[in-house]
């Protein structure tokens, strides 16, 4: 079976749910067993989406974490200045003082240096 990658979510959005997408690369990044193939699934930059700054923000901050936390290289393209939003954005957009400072804690470090405060289970699949 074909996995998705990074990449694929934006090349395969037009006609698909860009969220479904994302969650089913999370999904065949943790099912897969060889570090190579998890290395395939991160290492090709996706096509850019106009106004969609926070999702492929997103992609890199997801990218570079997975790479860190499996003992990957870390794919050149999540270093490029365009996946840094100008201003930090929160969890569902939250204006919450609180919660915003909590996920400002909370997030990892390939996010929070992103201005992508989205708290620590950003990346878990239930």
């Amino acid at each position: 079976m074909e996995r998705i990658s990074i990449k694929d979510i934006i090349a395969l959005s037009e006609n698909n749910d860009k969220t479904l997408l994302y969650g089913q690369f999370l999904d065949d990044f943790y099912y897969e067993k060889e570090k190579e193939n998890k290395y395939n699934l991160i290492k090709d930059e996706p096509a850019h989406m106009q106004g969609e700054d926070v999702f492929m923000c997103m992609l890199a901050c997801a990218a570079h974490k997975l790479a860190r936390d499996y003992g990957l290289k870390i794919p050149d393209w999540v270093m490029k200045s365009k996946y840094v939003l100008k201003k930090k954005y929160y969890a569902f957009d939250t204006k919450n003082k609180e919660y915003q400072e909590y996920l400002e804690k909370t997030t990892p470090e390939e996010y929070r240096s992103r201005n992508l405060m989205l708290g620590d289970t950003v990346l878990e699949r239930r």
